[in-house]
């Protein structure tokens, strides 16, 4: 049978129309939602892992990307698979 996670109603804004994603693992079926925001969002960041922190396995943590030649700084998140 398979596990099913049933979100509450409340994370639906968070996680519905984001620019995140969902990785999924083809070995195992599994999903993982995957949040990365510049860091000009820090506080969005923060309030959105406090709301999912209980389906993840780490904090956010920051990361360094160029883009159009510019280094751009963002924090990223995503939760444990599902």
């Amino acid at each position: 049978m398979t596990k099913i996670n049933i979100l509450p109603s409340d994370l639906y804004s968070i996680i519905v129309g984001k620019p995140s994603g969902l990785e999924k693992n083809n070995s195992t079926f599994n999903t993982r939602f995957k949040f990365k925001q510049s860091i000009d969002h820090y506080y969005y960041v923060i309030y959105s892992f406090l709301k999912l922190y209980h389906y993840c396995s780490n904090i956010p943590y920051l990361g360094k990307s160029i883009r159009k030649g510019k280094i751009c700084y963002f924090l990223e998140f995503s939760t444990s698979l599902v």
